[in-house]
């Protein structure tokens, strides 16, 4: 399939486009491959890029991109347009929404500017519909402020296929709450990206301003027939918070119907219960299984980690306060049925889809260095280090530092990527290199060993660049030819980019190990040319191009002072 209809390509999440005939790791490379073009748009662009091979619109049949902003404008451009010029006009464009400008106390300083579109859209190829969650800002205070609404556009034109909905939901309460909890878009924000999944549209909620206020993690459906309600989850009915973040990674959805999804810390109440227990899903792996019958979801099973308190609270102190949250990261659905995800503490765990059972590592390790709590490491293996421990605060207690504090390990943000060629899972934690372990489908386990020495997890293949200091760590995608000609491209930061917008880099990587070690995954081509660095989006390959989104200059008031650019590179 040439199309890039949904985030990491498939509802599996498994960001692998392998159709790709033209690029290869013998021709990306700085002679050869390189920027094409730019193409201005307004506003930050934290969804990824879609595409769509032979659109009818009406100038003519088009391959077209697709690019959604922070400040409700929907972008089609031509694909094959070479224009240098970066105002060159869309085929269409689109803003569903009015915007404003937030201050600093009404959100988290992680966002910066506004915050329209911020979850990536999902195309039904089928019918030429996109659906796109959109955040309006009109007048603070007013009613309508950061009101929520679905909207389902046509792919050629950008007019609205299905009038939109103004997007609401309530639940019955649990113990020790008690009435009806309705969801409040002042604390919400829909972060991960759209899942399309038998006839539904699945969107999902977590905290708008950096946990404050009384938020839950929702799960919404509506039918994409007539964007009728279709089915609602709360994780938290019993207490608060745990909301579905992902750093953006998409619900992901079964071949049998299921879906599933990782959330952030709890916040328990006077009697609420603890994580893991009905009506507190706080950072849990978790899955749901569609019913016929309101509310239309039911949960069909979640996976607690044995040290979900240690990760929320830590030890207490100022410096190690907890907050080192699972929903960082979202899952990856492996062939055989294999579920695959890992959060800040940069563990990764392996779980049956079915059971929610883990498949390996089920007890943590009794290694490591000599004060290691085994409750407070949990299970999984350690796939991911800090290449900047070293000095006082951070040893000699460093894996529980991991989970004590998000500040200590290599959060893992959005989901692994896998590619059969190589049979492989790749991600690129924070303050560490971009790390290839194989899967064995057959044992339906992730392969690695232990250095006898050194105690750390060995991958299947790395690379080889000077990890950054700072957060988040790098986006993934596959480009491959089927099984062979395979490419990670990583989009990642080039400073610490948690608090301020910093200049990032596009790099290509083998997908597969080589050089001398054997395990080098060898860097093919970088572009180091200062574009904004858009957190936690993967670029988008397609027919022979490489879209990157990046995001917009801000001034101190938070006002954009120039467009952001989507980066389209190919062969020269």
């Amino acid at each position: 399939m040439t199309n890039v209809t949904t985030h990491h390509n498939d509802n599996a999440r498994t960001g692998a486009y392998t159709v790709e005939t033209h690029l290869t790791p013998a021709n990306v490379n700085s002679s050869t491959f390189g920027q094409l073009y730019t193409r201005n748009v307004e506003g930050d662009v934290y969804t990824q890029p879609l595409y769509m091979h032979g659109v009818a619109t009406p100038s003519g049949t088009k391959n077209l991109f697709y690019v959604a902003t922070s400040t409700n404008m929907v972008y089609a451009y031509n694909a094959d347009n070479l224009a240098t010029d970066p105002a060159t006009p869309p085929v269409w464009s689109r803003r569903l929404r009015p915007y404003r400008i937030l201050g600093n106390d009404e959100m988290c300083r992680e966002t910066v500017g506004s915050v329209g579109v911020t979850s990536t859209p999902v195309i039904d190829e089928g019918t030429g519909i996109m659906y796109v969650v959109a955040r309006a800002g009109t007048t603070k205070g007013a009613s309508d402020d950061g009101a929520n609404y679905l909207h389902a556009i046509d792919i050629g034109t950008g007019a609205d296929r299905i009038s939109p909905v103004r997007i609401s939901a309530s639940v019955a309460a649990t113990s020790p709450k008690s009435g009806t909890l309705t969801f409040d878009v002042h604390v919400q924000r829909n972060r991960p990206a759209l899942l399309l999944q038998n006839g539904v549209v699945y969107l999902a909620w977590g905290t708008f301003s950096c946990d404050a206020g009384a938020y839950h993690g929702w799960i919404l459906g509506y039918r994409a027939a007539d964007l009728s309600p279709a089915a609602v989850f709360c994780t938290t009915t019993g207490a608060e918070a745990a909301g579905v973040w992902q750093s953006g990674a998409g619900l992901v959805g079964g071949p049998d119907g299921h879906i599933y999804f990782a959330t952030g810390n709890d916040r328990m109440l006077p009697g609420s219960p603890p994580p893991g227990s009905s009506g507190n899903l706080g950072d849990c792996i978790v899955r749901l299984q569609p019913t016929s019958s309101w509310p239309g979801l039911s949960l069909a099973g979640h996976f607690t980690p044995r040290n979900a308190g240690f990760l929320r609270d830590g030890y207490g102190t100022p410096e190690q306060f907890g907050d080192t949250d699972l929903g960082s990261g979202g899952p990856t659905l492996l062939p055989n049925g294999v579920l695959i995800m890992g959060g800040k503490q940069s563990r990764i765990y392996t779980l049956d889809a079915t059971t929610m059972a883990l498949r390996q590592d089920t007890t943590p390790p009794d290694w490591s260095l000599p004060a290691v709590n085994p409750d407070h490491v949990g299970e999984g293996f350690q796939a991911f280090y800090n290449q900047h421990m070293g000095t006082s605060p951070y040893t000699p207690r460093a894996l529980d530092n991991y989970a004590s504090s998000e500040a200590y390990g290599c959060n893992i943000h959005g989901n692994p990527i896998y590619w059969s060629g190589t049979s492989c899972i790749y991600h690129m934690a924070e303050k560490d290199h971009l790390k290839a372990f194989r899967y064995d489908s057959s044992a339906r386990q992730i392969v690695y060993s232990v250095d006898p020495t050194t105690k750390a997890t060995q991958p299947y293949g790395e690379s080889s660049e000077t990890p950054n200091f700072g957060m988040p760590g790098g986006a993934c995608s596959i480009s491959a030819n089927g099984n062979s000609n395979g490419i990670v491209w990583v989009s990642y930061p080039q400073n610490d980019g948690q608090w301020q917008k910093v200049s990032g880099y596009l790099v290509a990587y083998s997908a597969t190990p080589g050089g001398s070690s054997g395990k080098l995954l060898q860097e093919l081509w970088r572009d180091s040319s200062g574009y904004l660095f858009a957190k936690f989006n993967p670029p988008t390959i397609a027919e022979g191009k490489v879209f990157r989104a990046t995001f917009a200059p801000n001034d101190a008031n938070n006002n954009y002072i120039g467009p952001a650019s989507i980066v389209v590179y190919g062969l020269r």
